[in-house]
């Protein structure tokens, strides 16, 4: 009877140890993309609290202007930098998660 159940047991241990890695993956990539969402969020607040401030400094209408365009460029420019980094974090977090349940599948056949 024990040993129906050893064989039983180890018959499922690879499922087990796909499904582990594979969900370790998953958690470095999560960690990966709050690492950097947590970046982008802090740059964008500290460059939006020193355009406000040259805003304020600002002598002219003009000056305001060029201060908001200037930090209008800056952002879409960052945005579109993060949003890259994002994109590419998302692909390795799906490729790390599924690696293992691929390599699992191959030694079936």
């Amino acid at each position: 009877m024990f040993n129906l159940f050893n064989n039983f047991q180890d018959y499922g241990q690879p499922n087990m140890n796909s499904a582990v890695e594979s969900l370790n993956g998953f958690e470095r990539g999560l960690q990966a993309f709050s690492t950097e969402w947590s970046t982008y969020a802090e740059r964008s607040m500290i460059e939006g609290q020193e355009t406000m401030e040259r805003m304020m400094k600002a002598d002219s209408m003009e000056t305001a202007l060029e201060v908001q365009s200037d930090f209008a460029q800056s952002a879409y420019d960052a945005y579109l930098g993060h949003m890259s980094r994002f994109s590419n974090l998302y692909a390795r977090m799906a490729e790390d998660a599924v690696r293992p349940v691929a390599k699992m599948s191959k030694s079936l056949h």
